[in-house]
Order: structure tokens, then sequence, then C-alpha cells
């Protein structure tokens, strides 16, 4: 609010990103402590929803406001909007269940950096949610850059992709404890991530297309699918290790995600102002497929075998 150049906004952004950092751990540690083991993946989902829900509501409401208002009137409603959340959550009752050792219990007490378990979490969820950073940071770009769309109507639309996000996480919170057990069962898991791998192909096909619409329902399939590797691998992280090491887990899950995001994005975004949309999209599409095989691997390992 208070910026005046790049500088300015550059700091801004990283006090924001640190302040963020806590979100996740957070949200991921209040639902395994608060929900019973055959509700977590849904927990997790509803915590992870605010994110996605922000990205839909943001080009509706900001824009106009900005368009109205000046620029700066948009980051004072989110000011606001952040303020108003930590009240709510000063106020509402918080409780804690013990840990439900029906369902797989996790039995690891100590959480080991180079554990295969850790190394196949961090893989899966940081390269299979790969699509979801270039759709977040390039959708506006591309639909520019190749389909010469105005901001205007870029703004009218942009909320469409992350409604993939945030449906995939309820979907995938409910498949993950309906068919999965919490993450117990490997052998669904090991098929859904593969199916996930196979589908996040889909979004190579989005420079080819001259469809307007089409193009917005691939974005919304990318993100839709992302969505399921973040559920999944967290489920499956959580199968070994007790509550005490959630949050570090989620941590872990979306620092590697930014980590490789941050490495990315330079590379696709000279592509995408080489106007080489193809092979930006062609190498996003590879992220999960590497982070599948990589979790295979790695989830084969001894130690990695039985939670």
């Amino acid at each position: 609010m208070f910026a005046r150049g790049f500088g300015g906004f550059a700091v801004a952004r990283a006090v924001l990103g640190f302040g963020e950092g806590a979100t996740f751990p957070g949200s991921m540690r209040t639902s395994l402590e608060s929900l019973p083991a055959h509700l977590r993946s849904r927990g997790v989902a509803l915590s992870y929803s605010g994110g996605s829900l922000g990205a839909i509501v943001t080009p509706l409401i900001v824009t106009p406001l900005a368009v109205a208002f000046g620029w700066r009137s948009a980051f004072w409603f989110t000011g606001a909007i952040g303020a108003g959340w930590v009240l709510l959550w000063l106020v509402i009752p918080k409780r804690r269940v013990a840990e439900d050792a029906a369902v797989a219990p996790p039995v690891k007490t100590t959480l080991r950096w180079l554990d295969p378990p850790v190394l196949a979490f961090a893989a899966l969820y940081a390269l299979g949610s790969l699509p979801l950073g270039v759709v977040l940071n390039g959708a506006s770009l591309y639909l520019s850059g190749a389909l010469h769309k105005t901001q205007a109507q870029i703004g009218a639309v942009l909320w469409i992709p992350p409604l993939g996000w945030e449906t995939g996480y309820f979907f995938w919170g409910w498949a993950v404890d309906r068919f999965m057990e919490g993450g117990s069962n490997m052998a669904a898991l090991r098929r859904t991530f593969l199916a996930l791998a196979v589908l996040s192909t889909s979004i190579a096909i989005v420079p080819h297309l001259a469809s307007f619409a089409v193009t917005m329902l691939l974005l919304f399939l990318a993100m839709f699918i992302a969505a399921g590797f973040i559920i999944g691998s967290l489920a499956y992280a959580n199968r070994y290790y007790r509550n005490q090491h959630s949050g570090l887990l989620a941590g872990l899950g979306a620092g590697t995600w930014s980590l490789v995001v941050a490495l990315v994005m330079p590379v696709l975004g000279r592509l995408f102002d080489q106007h080489l949309y193809a092979t930006a999209f062609a190498m996003a599409s590879c992220g999960p497929i590497l982070g599948f095989l990589l979790w295979w691997a790695l989830s084969r390992m001894r130690g990695a075998l039985t939670p």
C-alpha cells in the first residue's frame, strides 16, 4: 500500500510470503489434531481451500475496486480481510482429539530429512503440482500474448482455473478419505497418482488450441489435478509420522513447491517472452510425470515400504 517502486513492491511481497509461510503448517496441524482419522483429508482440503478461494474472488472483487477507487484500494481491501480473519480465529473455540489408532496409525516418531518417505513426499508434492504454479503465474500472460485478450477480458475469466483448484481440494479430500483409507491404501494411492500424472499432460495441448473456452477448461483441469497431488501427497506423508511432525511436513511440501516454481518460472517466462508457448507448456507437463516416477522409486526403497 505504501510502495513507491519496484523495490518497495519486492520487499512487500517478500514480507507477505514470509507471513503466508505459516498458513499451511498451521492449517495442517489444526486439521490433524481437530478431526478423526477418517475425516482428516477433507479437513486438510477445507483448510487449504482458502488460498484457492482467494484466487477465485480476487479478479472478481479487486479489479472493480481498482478501477473505481485506484489500485491502492485493492491492497487496503485485502489487508482488511486478513485482519478480519485474525479476529475470527481468536474467537472461534478450538479442540484437540487424540490420534486415531484405528486407521493405519503412524509409528515414526523421528523425521529425518533424507528418509525415503520424506523425499518421496517432497518430490511428488513439488513436481506433481508444478502446473499449479505455471497457471497461477502464466495464465494471464498467455491469454494476453497468445490469444490477444484484453485485461478486462482476462479479469472476467481468470477465476475459472482457480475454481478447478478449489473444487479439486474438496473432491480429492473426499476421495482420499473414502477410497484410499486416508492415505493408508498404497495400491489405491499408486493408481491415483499414476492417473493424475497421465492427465497432467493435457496442459501441453493448450498452445495448440485456438478456442478460448477449451483453453480455460484445460487450465481448470490442470489446477484440479494439481490439487489431487497436494492432498494425496500430504495423506501419504502423514501415514508415516505422528501429528507432531505434521506442520513440518506441510511446510516442507509448500516450501519445495515454491522452490521448484521459483526455479522453473524464469525459464518458462523467457519462453513466453519468445512466444515459445508449446515448449513452455510441454515442460510444465513433464513435472507431474517426473514427480510420480521419483515418488514411486523412493516409496519402494527400504524404510519406505512399511509405515
